[in-house]
């Protein structure tokens, strides 16, 4: 059976993933508005207190289309970061200061 993060309770989760040795202390996760991601992001966010820093990145056409939802991320402290997940530019400045993230960005 796949067990998917999204599927983890997020105390269950906090505690695999310190028992691997592989929770980083910033982390950001592209396509956290999808189908996927939007529970990958909600779990990250329930074991929030393992974590100095969440981040998501997202497109411009997103930021307005889902205006509403990055607002509440962002309300609850999380960095919402605007930009093309195709330049180069915007990605490597959004990676700055944060370990390896959780990628769900279809193509």
């Amino acid at each position: 059976m796949l067990t998917t993060l999204a599927s983890i309770p997020s105390t269950e989760l906090n505690i695999k993933m310190t028992l691997a040795g592989s929770v980083p202390e910033k982390v950001l996760v592209f396509g956290a508005t999808g189908l996927i991601g939007q529970y990958i992001i909600q779990e990250i966010y329930n074991a929030r207190s393992s974590f100095e820093k969440i981040g998501l990145f997202t497109s411009e056409s997103t930021a307005r289309s889902k205006a509403d939802v990055l607002n509440a991320w962002k309300e609850k402290g999380v960095d919402v970061i605007v930009g093309d997940v195709k330049s180069n530019k915007d990605v490597a400045k959004a990676y700055e200061g944060v370990q390896p993230s959780l990628p769900m960005v279809r193509k």
